[in-house]
């Protein structure tokens, strides 16, 4: 009889488990972000958390969102970003995106900041919860380190111009992806993104003794979408590269510069 018994138990928990449809996502299966700073506003904490740490050039930020006295995390809201630095003598913004959409994606409202240059930032966070429509802002500081990743550059119209290009975790010899963001100065606290050009790329390895050489079947960025322009850069070897950059409108370059990257 217990040997009857057991067998039957075990049916029962193959049956059960068979049919448990319940998933829960493993850690491996959701991002993996640090946590840079959190802080608080009108029973709404925001955690902030980052992919690295901040430097100058197109940064990654990803919003968690929670009740203050329930813990619950909040999956729907509307939320602005407003970097800022301030100088002392004058305060200035630098670009960013807002989170595209009200609604969470892995628990997280992700955003971006292009920071111009390294220093203390100040990061406002203002939202709209839609479970009981409560606003408030958050603001938080953090230290920006310095990177070459930025290129600040008057066109030949007289406009301010920010080059960034995206940072990539490794170049590698052969055909890379790449991407440039580009954006123009209105005023100290206006910088939108600018859809409309079209860019002229040129790598160029220098050898010395005034001699180098270019590379084959490179790909012109072209815009994506909110001043996002993608291409393909292809190194025929390791080491120091130069990405010589053309900005033109329909009737001629109007800005130009050049980013160094290293190739493994």
């Amino acid at each position: 009889m217990k040997y009857y018994i057991s067998i039957l138990v075990f049916m029962i928990s193959i049956f059960v488990a068979c049919n448990d449809t319940t998933s829960n996502p493993t850690d491996n299966e959701l991002p993996s972000y640090s946590k840079l700073a959190e802080g608080f506003a009108q029973g709404t904490k925001i955690e902030i958390f980052v992919e690295k740490t901040p430097f100058v050039g197109y940064n990654r930020f990803h919003l968690a969102i929670s009740d203050s006295a329930s813990k619950k995390s909040i999956s729907n809201a509307q939320i602005t970003l407003k970097p800022i630095m301030d100088m002392g003598t004058m305060i200035h913004s630098a670009p960013y995106e807002s989170p595209l959409s009200d609604k969470a994606e892995n628990g997280y409202f992700s955003c971006a900041v292009v920071f111009i240059m390294s220093g203390m930032w100040q990061m406002e966070i203002s939202f709209t919860r839609q479970d009981n429509q409560e606003s408030g802002t958050v603001k938080v500081e953090f230290d920006v380190a310095p990177a070459s990743l930025v290129k600040k550059v008057t066109g030949s119209d007289s406009v301010q111009y920010f080059i960034t290009l995206v940072e990539n975790d490794k170049w590698q010899v052969g055909m890379n992806d790449i991407e440039f963001c580009l954006h123009q100065k209105t005023s100290m606290m206006s910088f939108p993104a600018v859809e409309n050009m079209q860019m002229s790329m040129e790598p160029w390895m220098d050898m010395g003794n005034n001699s180098g050489h270019g590379s084959p079947n490179n790909e012109n960025p072209v815009h994506q979408t909110m001043g996002h322009y993608k291409g393909k850069v292809n190194f025929t070897m390791s080491g120091e590269w130069d990405i010589n950059l053309d900005i033109n409108n329909a009737f001629t370059t109007i800005a130009s510069t050049k980013f160094v990257v290293t190739v493994e």
